[in-house]
């Protein structure tokens, strides 16, 4: 497991591309962060599905809101003012999680541009990784979410 990445500057985030950071420790997804969820982003909609009387898979939406936690164990940049999230291009979503199951994350720096003089566009292509307890090694972990996470960093 690494740990955070502190980039110096946006000169060496720029030259960082293709640097890949993580993985972050492991989450466990409860009952209680998927209801927190729900009822903070829209209390009618489904964040699982349920199975019997159990809550059982997560939804690619909760999923996607673990992210920008995530980024934050992954890497820091000094003297960075603000840093926006402004979307994300290519999302997958190759196997399910459910509730119970430990997630983690990596990122590769796809992309790092100028943008003007401090300020870059950043393209991190990032996978976040389920395992289910009975899974005994992270060698039977697979990929839950893949997506190019897009960013702006100004310092």
């Amino acid at each position: 497991m690494s740990g955070v990445r502190v980039f110096e500057d946006l000169d060496d985030l720029v030259s960082s591309v293709g640097v890949v950071l993580g993985p972050t420790p492991w989450r466990r997804i409860d009952a209680q962060a998927i209801a927190g969820f729900a009822s903070a982003v829209a209390p009618a909609q489904r964040f699982t599905r349920v199975v019997g009387h159990e809550y059982d898979l997560v939804s690619p939406d909760f999923l996607l809101s673990l992210i920008p936690g995530f980024v934050a164990q992954m890497r820091r940049i000094r003297g960075m003012r603000s840093g926006v999230n402004y979307g994300v291009d290519r999302v997958v979503y190759p196997s399910v999680v459910h509730v119970g199951d430990r997630v983690r994350a990596r990122s590769t720096l796809a992309a790092v541009d100028w943008t003007g003089p401090a300020s870059v566009a950043l393209v991190a292509s990032t996978d976040v990784e389920v395992c289910s307890d009975d899974e005994a090694t992270t060698d039977g972990c697979r990929v839950a979410l893949r997506g190019n996470l897009l960013s702006r960093i100004y310092c």
